[in-house]
């Protein structure tokens, strides 16, 4: 195959290359695509989760904007009801037989279950691969704006640490991104522990420039769209005013 007609993608663990796919720039090999991410995903459960409050691992959903039609969630707690199937919740989600296939086998895998078509009613268990626009049926959401703005800039430091690692043992090290990325978390601790009422423009300057060393990490194949945590509405301070609204 001819290079121009396709882009090599590196595929990265909590900031260390795992491998690495081709991506046709004229149309993606479905097949190709769904490999990918099983492999991925695989690699998800074996390498580890970023943190307690999501299982992807940092770039594990690179294929989501080309495979699936919108970004999918894991680690989602849900309590078995009486009568319950695995297969029943996971197509109240995802009706694609296939997508449907590969969540049973992850949820199974992900919480030990040995026999998928016996689960216990008022047992947690967690789900995978629950689309963005279906999350809110389960108590979640991926909408930041429900929450307070620090809640944002708490997951875009979180994300950029990360990239940060990378960069700063690898052959891309940039200084000034590391600076950057330094400085402005220290005028963020700055903030918390020196904040008084009408200051908050600076939480909005720390904010938008957090935003921007995020899409500068895309040079180096990182996406904070990709990892996006979902967050659950209990914990949101603005949601029932947005829904009236």
């Amino acid at each position: 195959m001819e290079k121009k007609n396709y882009d090599k993608k590196i595929v990265r663990n909590k900031g260390k290359e795992i491998g690495s796919i081709f991506v046709y720039k004229k149309g993606l090999k479905r097949g190709m695509i769904f490999a990918s991410f099983v492999t991925m995903s695989v690699l998800s459960f074996v390498v580890g989760r970023v943190s307690k409050k999501t299982m992807h691992p940092i770039i594990a959903n690179t294929l989501t904007e080309n495979y699936f039609e919108e970004p999918t969630y894991s680690d989602i707690p849900y309590i078995i009801n009486e009568g319950d199937t695995l297969s029943d919740i996971v197509f109240s989600y995802e009706q694609d037989p296939n997508k449907a296939k590969l969540d049973i086998e992850m949820i199974a895998e992900y919480n030990n279950l040995r026999n998928v078509d016996h689960i216990i009613a008022g047992s947690r268990i967690y789900l995978v691969g629950v689309p963005a626009s279906k999350l809110e049926d389960f108590g979640y959401t991926d909408n930041y704006n429900y929450f307070k703005p620090s809640v944002e800039v708490d997951l875009r430091l979180e994300f950029l640490g990360k990239v940060v690692d990378y960069v700063s043992n690898s052959k891309d090290y940039n200084e000034e991104f590391v600076l950057n990325y330094n400085n402005i978390k220290a005028q963020y601790e700055n903030y918390k522990n020196d904040h008084i009422e009408g200051d908050e423009y600076k939480l909005d300057y720390i904010i938008n420039f957090l935003r921007n060393l995020s899409e500068e990490a895309r040079e180096y194949g990182f996406s904070f769209e990709n990892n996006l945590t979902a967050l659950p509405l209990s914990e949101a301070i603005s949601y029932s005013a947005y829904k009236s609204y």
